[in-house]
């Protein structure tokens, strides 16, 4: 019970969930010094986990964001720390449209826009935030994130999805930033095309980048 934040029970919504009642998705806890973090794209919860007190939650961080979202088996919920001071996750931080139904059908899919935020691993207080805004064209401010992020040495290198229009076909990035400031360091395109629609030509589907590992010189 300790954990009930994070849990997630199986529901009847055919792929869809809402907050405080959804789907099961996995998740992968992030562990430093006695401290774990978990966050199942909606919100984020740090906890003692050394600590003998009965509700050991540290801080947690919720997005204002609408109750009903996509669920994608494919998206990732862990995230990465820098230097022991900064945790970084990726949180819906805005969706492309209210979910659209036709009787039982799903017309139109409420696809999630997910932002990369950094937290202060002591405080959980927002150092900065990049993407996850519909409302906004420009690539930093627009762009999705659907994995955690790597990090080595100072850089922070994340896959993003950028979609200008809900009809464009999206396009993969793989991109580099200041680990500290998020400053944005270079992109570079990886691909693009269209994702798989339903019967009303709809995509069906949000647009999952793969995540980024690094060995030596190499991404």
């Amino acid at each position: 019970s300790t954990y009930s934040p994070i849990r997630f029970k199986p529901s009847s919504a055919g792929g869809f969930f809402t907050q405080g009642d959804p789907r099961y998705t996995p998740f992968f806890p992030i562990l430093i010094d006695g401290k774990v973090f978990i966050h199942n794209g909606a919100a984020l919860y740090a906890y003692d986990i050394i600590s003998s007190k009965d509700n050991p939650l540290l801080w947690q961080h919720v997005e204002n964001n609408p109750n009903l979202i996509l669920f994608d088996e494919k998206v990732i919920y862990s995230g990465a720390i820098y230097n022991g001071k900064l945790l970084y996750v990726n949180l819906v931080g805005s969706i492309w449209r209210e979910d659209l139904q036709l009787g039982w059908l799903h017309v139109k899919m409420p696809f999630p826009c997910r932002s990369l935020m950094a937290f202060d691993i002591n405080t959980g207080k927002i150092a900065w935030r990049i993407g996850g805004d519909v409302s906004k064209t420009d690539f930093l401010s627009h762009a999705s994130f659907p994995t955690p992020p790597a990090i080595e040495d100072d850089c922070l290198y994340a896959p993003a999805v950028y979609t200008a229009l809900a009809t464009d076909p999206p396009e993969q990035y793989l991109i580099c930033l200041d680990a500290k400031t998020g400053l944005l360091k270079w992109k570079t395109f990886v691909a693009s095309g269209f994702l798989e629609i339903n019967l009303f030509n709809s995509p069906a589907r949000e647009q999952a980048a793969s995540p980024v590992t690094v060995l030596e010189d190499l991404l």
